[in-house]
């Protein structure tokens, strides 16, 4: 089994250490589990305007004023919304059995602008943020059957006692996350091996036409349907769009959300609206290997929105360079 644990609030998100390796260092043998646990803790929007642009700052190198932005440009209230709206619909567990996985949100109370940009943990973060893991883990007990094979309580169990020996000083705590980040799978290793698809869900020519595992991945919020916009996006379309136009089908599907009927114009700098828009692209080329123009150029004012957004992301360069992939796609169809 692995759990991988992510975090995201209104300003992006990404891995949060390797809490999941920690958790499971020394497990007992589980029997033949769920392969995958994926734990999204979804922190609360920021409160702290200026000690979360400090960290950011410091942590990455960045001058905000260099970018031609302004501490009150982060203030995106309407993102805000969206994500506090998010959290209140807490928690929520998805079972994939054919794929042996399990996806896992819930409410984290850790506040964002606590946490160092750059990945590193505090001992008593750590600690608060592997028990929210394992809080969440708890949940797959109303969801599990005799035929998913996960002994919960030794799960649990050995989770609370690894927890009882993490290291009470920072320090101790930075050397642990080195040496457990260390023993993971380089990046180089990654790629089409961790990304799980059926590919009889789309057209013959998916791969080809989007051949990056990047275009793929369920658990990259830049990723087109790794947000949560994005792949109930792509649910939608698989199931209900038919012969229909992808862009008239994304509006209508939106305002089914509760969205604003404009979530496809231009101007919109609405983050769920853009991510629909982006989905809805790359949607149409995974299921029907072509894309109209209009949606593409569509999409493309998407990504430029988004590519605004970007120095807010905890990795704006790594945030960065996905951007350009989708533009490069998009831009050969527009």
């Amino acid at each position: 089994m692995r759990i991988d644990v992510s975090g995201v609030s209104d300003r992006g998100g990404g891995d949060i250490g390797p809490i999941g390796e920690i958790l499971l260092r020394d497990a007992p043998d589980l029997g033949d589990p769920l392969e995958v646990v994926e734990v999204t803790l979804v922190h609360p929007a920021v409160a702290d305007e200026a000690q979360w642009l400090d960290r950011f700052q410091e942590a990455f190198g960045v001058d905000i004023t260099e970018a031609g932005l302004a501490p009150g440009d982060f203030g995106i209230t309407e993102i805000a919304r969206e994500h506090e709206a998010r959290r209140a619909s807490l928690p929520r567990v998805t079972m994939q059995r054919t794929k042996r996985r399990a996806f896992i949100e819930i409410a984290s109370e850790v506040p964002p602008e606590s946490l160092d940009p750059s990945g590193s943990l505090t001992a008593a973060q750590l600690r608060t943020l592997a028990g929210e893991v394992v809080g969440a883990l708890r949940l797959l007990g109303a969801f599990l059957t005799p035929a998913d094979q996960v002994d919960l309580p030794a799960l649990l169990a050995h989770c609370e006692w690894v927890i009882g020996t993490l290291p009470t000083r920072d320090e101790e705590v930075a050397r642990l996350l080195d040496v457990t980040a260390a023993a993971q799978p380089s990046s180089s290793a990654t790629g089409w091996d961790f990304v799980d698809v059926d590919w009889e869900e789309f057209h013959p020519r998916a791969r080809e036409l989007l051949d990056d595992p990047f275009f793929w991945d369920p658990a990259d919020d830049v990723a087109p349907h790794g947000n949560d916009t994005g792949a109930d996006l792509l649910e939608e379309m698989k199931e209900r769009l038919g012969d229909s136009d992808a862009g008239s089908f994304t509006e209508t599907t939106l305002r089914g959300w509760g969205l604003p009927a404009e979530a496809l114009d231009d101007d919109l700098v609405g983050l769920s609206g853009d991510e629909a828009c982006i989905a809805a692209a790359f949607g149409e080329i995974k299921l029907r290997g072509r894309l109209s123009r209009r949606l593409a150029a569509e999409a493309l004012a998407s990504v430029a929105a988004q590519r605004r957004r970007s120095v807010a992301w905890a990795d704006p360069e790594d945030c960065a360079t996905k951007l350009d992939k989708m533009a490069a796609v998009l831009r050969s169809y527009a």
